[in-house]
């Protein structure tokens, strides 16, 4: 089992790896594949965890976030399905919050200097759900940082991390390979997100 287990991590590495670092017409049709890979390759640990259904909402809307972004012109729905994936993400890890919100500055912080620079860049019509979506990510890490357990801890940095670069080089000023710096640390906070919540 464990033989089987890991070479199916290993093809999934490639597959990253494919996506991160291939050509764009491959990072088309491997993008997709990677929330789902996630959810195939824990799917015995996510039948056995507490409050499944939540954590498989958020793969999902965080799998449609994914699609939707491939897509032209299409921004505001990717926005929006990654908003409703965190929200699940809230709402699934809330009920078992433990301890204090250690880490509530910090991260309002974060949202607020984040929310100040993309003010001045993001179009109007863009200024409210952006807004929203920086407070519902950094809830989300505010309460994974409240269940006591370092693999979400470190997925909801990485979370943040990889939007704030990907707002950066869309609305402020290119980043050099900012794609290949957004998307490890997009599937790697994935990855993360449910491991923890796999393994609590």
């Amino acid at each position: 089992m464990k033989a089987k287990i890991s070479s199916y991590w290993v093809i999934f590495s490639m597959l990253v790896l494919i996506n991160v670092f291939g050509p764009a017409a491959w990072f088309v049709w491997t993008k997709p594949l990677l929330v789902p890979g996630i959810a195939l390759g824990f799917r015995h640990e996510i039948h056995k965890a507490s409050r499944a259904l939540w954590l498989g909402l958020a793969l999902f809307f965080g799998w449609l976030g994914d699609v939707f972004l491939l897509l032209p012109d299409q921004f505001i729905l990717g926005l929006g399905a990654f908003l409703l994936g965190h929200l699940a993400y809230v709402v699934g890890m809330f009920p078992t919050m433990k301890g204090p919100w250690r880490m509530l500055l910090p991260i309002v912080l974060f949202g607020l200097l984040m929310g100040f620079q993309l003010y001045h860049h993001v179009p109007t019509g863009l200024v409210p759900p952006i807004f929203v979506y920086i407070a519902v990510i950094c809830l989300m890490a505010l309460v994974a940082f409240r269940q006591g357990n370092r693999w979400l801890e470190w997925g909801s940095l990485l979370f943040l991390f990889s939007d704030l670069v990907l707002a950066w080089n869309k609305f402020i000023t290119p980043l050099p390979s900012s794609g290949i710096v957004v998307m490890s640390t997009y599937i790697a906070a994935q990855f993360l997100l449910v491991k923890g919540w796999t393994s609590k």
